[in-house]
């Protein structure tokens, strides 16, 4: 665990932003310039590199794609750790392998993933440990002397799971967060089309929160919107998806294609970035409609993948 010895959350960050910010790209510039601000630069760099975050060619440092943006302020801040966390479980090598021992050791105790070390583990893990908490990762119990993973980061956790052996009480834990954030999301939105027909009294009563009764339906709430000079009032169907604010994730499942594929440009998919603990970056929602022209058949804006077959046995007439 050497690796994370004296290792910050500030440090990776304050390197990426000085590349970020750094037109001259070359390895001395930048290691000036970050040595002005912090300290550990090898640590910091090595960490990176390790990672492929960070990539040096020809004497110049290259962060990758999805760390080329300005970091500033709290939330950019999350988000910054969610995308370094996300590479740190998801990536497998030797500097990882300590992660994964590590994060092995929580166990669901009480609908959480919790670890509770004897000293001498406690003292062993400490630089490692620390670093976690630096990112979020984790939360320390100081009356029980208990970690606990926190819940904002399941989506993330749940990666490193899927690629363990993953315990029947433990999906439990991840499906009920899952199904919890799905519903708050539903009614930040449910609050957010009320909000956008409020010039029209009339259809704000006939919005319906659908999937609370009817699971099935394919879409999560009935909502209304204004057509042509006549201002003829159209049903909205709405399915509403917690998603990342880094890739916009989510699962669509065939009942809900098939709704999508009868309703076309009435059907909208509301894509929802979570950003905390059941906390939502409604200013980022992203609206679309007519999915299926625009999500399941634009291979050029969105990646898909099979992840489940459905068999049926063929039987001779």
């Amino acid at each position: 665990m050497r690796a994370f010895k004296n290792l910050k959350y500030q440090q990776l960050k304050t390197l990426i932003d000085v590349i970020n910010s750094t037109e001259e790209s070359r390895v001395e510039v930048i290691k000036r310039r970050y040595r002005n601000l912090s300290d550990n630069y090898i640590g910091a760099s090595r960490f990176l590199k390790e990672l492929k975050i960070l990539t040096e060619r020809k004497d110049r440092l290259v962060v990758k794609t999805a760390f080329r943006f300005s970091m500033k302020g709290l939330f950019e801040d999350e988000a910054l750790k969610a995308l370094i966390l996300n590479e740190l479980l998801t990536t497998r090598n030797k500097l990882t392998n300590d992660v994964w021992s590590y994060l092995n050791n929580f166990t669901v105790i009480r609908n959480a993933f919790k670890y509770k070390p004897l000293t001498s583990a406690r003292i062993k893990e400490s630089s490692l440990r620390n670093f976690l908490m630096d990112l979020g990762l984790i939360d320390y119990n100081r009356s029980t002397g208990t970690y606990k993973i926190r819940e904002e980061h399941y989506s993330t956790f749940e990666v490193f799971l899927q690629n363990n052996k993953l315990a029947p009480q433990e999906l439990s834990v991840i499906l009920k967060w899952k199904e919890e954030l799905g519903r708050a999301a539903e009614i930040v939105v449910l609050d957010f089309e009320k909000k956008r027909l409020a010039g029209y009294p009339e259809l704000v009563k006939k919005v319906r929160y659908t999937a609370e009764d009817d699971t099935k339906a394919g879409y999560d709430i009935l909502s209304w919107e204004i057509s042509g000079e006549n201002e003829k009032s159209l049903e909205r169907y709405i399915e509403v998806k917690a998603v990342s604010k880094f890739n916009y994730r989510f699962y669509w499942s065939r009942n809900e294609m098939n709704m999508a594929k009868k309703y076309r440009e009435q059907y909208h998919l509301y894509l929802l970035p979570v950003v905390g603990k059941k906390n939502f970056d409604i200013k980022s929602l992203e609206i679309i409609p007519n999915p299926k022209d625009f999500v399941f058949d634009n291979t050029e804006l969105w990646y898909k993948e099979v992840e489940s077959y459905s068999f049926s046995k063929v039987v001779n007439q």
